[in-house]
């Protein structure tokens, strides 16, 4: 979690770029807890998206924090509704130690425009939108500390 930290302060310091995150919150986690089997609980309990933005606030960099909701509804080009999503489903092939275990990852696509985007890869860019206001400027926070 540290290295990650690290690796996302050199870069913000070296890019002279914001950082925004999704506000998250323990309520989030509480509730992806409620719906899932014992495995995924036991992954979820694992999740540290709450440290790394704690170790982030303790860097030399400006973290902002901004809503999440509906992020990931909406087209980031247009701005209009995103119809729903549709599984896509991708098979790797592992090496163990006595046999091939063949690993089923499940994306959510949809077509966006001429684009086809997974559901997170949209609700990344409309988190970092929301910070931006409409000519491209920061919202609300004084630019001192990038000097």
């Amino acid at each position: 979690m540290r290295k990650t930290a690290k690796l996302i302060e050199r870069l913000a310091i070296e890019k002279r770029a914001v950082v925004v995150v999704g506000n998250v919150n323990g309520r989030a986690k509480e509730r992806m807890e409620e719906n899932v089997n014992s495995k995924l609980r036991h992954r979820i309990h694992q999740w540290s998206v709450s440290t790394l933005i704690k170790l982030l606030g303790e860097k030399p960099i400006c973290v902002e924090k901004v809503s999440e909701s509906g992020t990931s509804s909406r087209d980031p080009f247009t701005g209009s509704l995103i119809k729903g999503y549709e599984p896509s489903v991708i098979r790797t092939a592992v090496r163990g130690l006595k046999r091939i275990k063949v690993v089923k990852t499940v994306l959510r696509i949809s077509r966006v425009g001429d684009r086809i985007l997974e559901r997170d890869v949209v609700g990344a860019i409309n988190i970092g939108l929301r910070y931006l206001s409409s000519n491209g400027e920061a919202r609300g926070v004084g630019l001192d500390w990038r000097s």
